[in-house]
């Protein structure tokens, strides 16, 4: 539903879907939750506004907002940081390609990341992936 964007109302150029939305939106299968990537000024700004519904949460490769509002079925993580993508992140957001006015991670970043992330899922979704990018 992307009314779950609309009303988060990001701002343009300083975010871009990562993960398994852009294989959504691009037709390969469904994903349950929604992972943004955000500039770091952007999440800063979200860090000083104190929203309901959002938490920081921090792990050992990222630091992230989640917000799971109860009425909504989808999970959203946004994040400044990407495992194994550490500086790039600027690039990668003005990278993206747009698909349905969503700006999303490029194919070719979106194969490179998935293959770093290494979980059987990733190796699926690269399988789709490079199906599509052969074709294009």
């Amino acid at each position: 539903d992307l009314s779950v964007l609309e009303k988060l109302a990001l701002p343009k150029g300083e975010w871009c879907l990562v993960s398994g939305k852009c294989l959504e939106l691009r037709g390969l299968r469904k994903s349950e939750d929604w992972d943004i990537l955000v500039s770091r000024s952007f999440f800063e700004d979200l860090i000083q506004i104190s929203l309901c519904g959002y938490y920081l949460c921090q792990s050992v490769f990222l630091v992230s907002f989640q917000w799971i509002p109860f009425h909504w079925r989808s999970k959203i993580e946004i994040f400044k940081d990407l495992p194994f993508f550490e500086g790039q992140e600027e690039e990668i957001i003005n990278q993206a390609e747009l698909i349905d006015w969503l700006p999303c991670m490029e194919i070719s970043t979106l194969i490179r990341f998935k293959t770093l992330m290494g979980r059987q899922k990733d190796f699926r979704d690269i399988e789709l992936l490079q199906k599509i990018r052969n074709n294009a």
